[in-house]
């Protein structure tokens, strides 16, 4: 519970006020004097501090003097405030001074007057730079300083009482001070009422987006049925029928498949004889790339460079070599070119060759 969310006193103001309407505002000052409050009411703040900042005491200003009422109850106020209502006060953070305060209308005030001096608080009195001449003063304490007073702006009154504790759940509920506040409401006019909520020390501020939309009504309504409007969504797309997705097999990693392969999509390019220079081409890349060779790769130092790794496979590759040198000058070599193939891939797999080319598909 906020320490002055001053709940009995908010529950009771439609009994203080019945011929009134009471609104309240979680909203700034700006935004509550354009929407909430239109036409000149009252305008209702109770907490220990009250700042403003200069933009919303601008507004609240223009507001009073067009006949508007504003009653302020607080222990601290900001610069803002003093600057533009020309009042001044002076705080004495050490505690109260106080003993006791007594209303200046006669039929308000009790026997004793209203206890203060066992509650701890900031004490707070007005500067000497304040104008007392225009100012009306409706409490005072023992001290005979103004507790509670009003000041003129325009066609509206500013409202100023100095001890918000009055307004608490803590102080209604002792017996001797139970009416405090319900007199101090008594000197306001009988206009529609708006109860701050906005500048309450200890409110949950609205820090996201989906908080503030959650904390209207309205909005987490609508909020929550698009949840549910996609939670359905989901549910039942999700549940369509699907298409079949057909399995295709990966072709066969063989020298002669990828020969067919190389030779039938250059087919319309090689014809007979150029198939030789395809697959001198593809042994030769891969050749190089295996041994790291430079220049023809059937010279004598490439070939002693295989020998060197595998002899049986420098056999292999004399042999291919005069193969190629062989089909090269025949016309059609296709029924030949089998054999070669076969000898190259046999020089692929003593080599190694063929085991990466089959790792990296």
């Amino acid at each position: 519970m906020l320490p002055y969310g001053c709940r009995i006193i908010e529950d009771n103001l439609r009994y203080v006020f019945p011929e009134n309407t009471i609104q309240y505002s979680s909203r700034t000052i700006y935004e509550t004097l354009k929407d909430t409050l239109k036409k000149p009411g009252v305008y209702l703040f109770i907490n220990d501090t009250y700042e403003p900042d200069e933009f919303d005491m601008n507004r609240l200003m223009k507001f009073i003097r067009g006949g508007g009422t504003v009653f302020v109850s607080a222990f601290v106020f900001s610069d803002e405030f003093e600057k533009a209502a020309e009042i001044f006060f002076k705080n004495y953070y050490q505690g109260s001074h106080w003993d006791s305060i007594k209303f200046e209308t006669s039929e308000f005030t009790n026997y004793g007057g209203y206890p203060a001096s066992k509650y701890i608080y900031p004490g707070v009195s007005l500067d000497e730079r304040t104008d007392l001449s225009r100012i009306e003063i409706y409490a005072r304490n023992n001290l005979n300083e103004p507790v509670y007073f009003s000041k003129k702006f325009g066609e509206g009154k500013l409202f100023v009482h100095l001890f918000p504790i009055g307004f608490t759940n803590y102080y209604m509920t002792e017996k001797e001070a139970a009416d405090f506040a319900f007199k101090s409401m008594a000197f306001l006019p009988e206009k529609s009422i708006v109860w701050d909520e906005y500048y309450k020390t200890g409110k949950i501020m609205i820090q996201t987006p989906l908080r503030y939309i959650l904390s209207e009504p309205h909005l987490s309504w609508a909020y929550y049925l698009l949840l549910f409007a996609a939670f359905l969504f989901i549910f039942f797309y999700g549940k369509r029928e699907q298409r079949i997705i057909p399995v295709i097999k990966p072709f066969a990693n063989t020298s002669m498949e990828y020969y067919k392969r190389i030779a039938l999509l250059r087919k319309h390019q090689f014809r007979d004889k150029n198939y030789i220079h395809v697959l001198f081409e593809s042994f030769s890349s891969r050749v190089t790339a295996h041994f790291r060779m430079t220049g023809n790769i059937f010279m004598e130092k490439n070939e002693a460079l295989v020998k060197t790794e595998n002899f049986q496979a420098g056999l292999l590759y004399m042999q291919i070599e005069k193969e190629f040198e062989k089909l090269k000058n025949i016309e059609k070599p296709r029924d030949q070119i089998k054999s070669l193939i076969l000898k190259i891939d046999n020089f692929y797999k003593l080599t190694g060759i063929y085991a990466k080319r089959r790792s990296r598909i």
